[in-house]
């Protein structure tokens, strides 16, 4: 599965460089470390329920899934000093 994956990023990378080659400054890019379904969501929770700050990480990353499969907008995350993260 690995190398399908690195298939996948590769082909990304590839278009990204053929962008900024193009005169392109800016690519929006959200990459998700995991589909963040319900389902996936409850396993991840339960598998990290005795560490509070990777859980914390999964509820706003679950945030920021819900809400581009929503809209299919990139959502902008905020890194607070507080260690979580704002989502819009």
């Amino acid at each position: 599965m690995a190398n399908s994956y690195q298939r996948e990023i590769k082909e990304l990378y590839v278009y990204c460089v053929e962008a900024c080659i193009s005169g392109q400054k800016e690519i929006g890019l959200t990459i998700f470390t995991a589909k963040v379904n319900d389902a996936n969501y409850s396993e991840l929770v339960d598998s990290y329920k005795n560490n509070r700050d990777k859980i914390s990480f999964w509820v706003d990353l679950k945030k920021s899934y819900d809400l581009f499969n929503q809209t299919r907008v990139q959502p902008a995350v905020k890194f607070l000093p507080d260690g979580t993260h704002d989502v819009n």
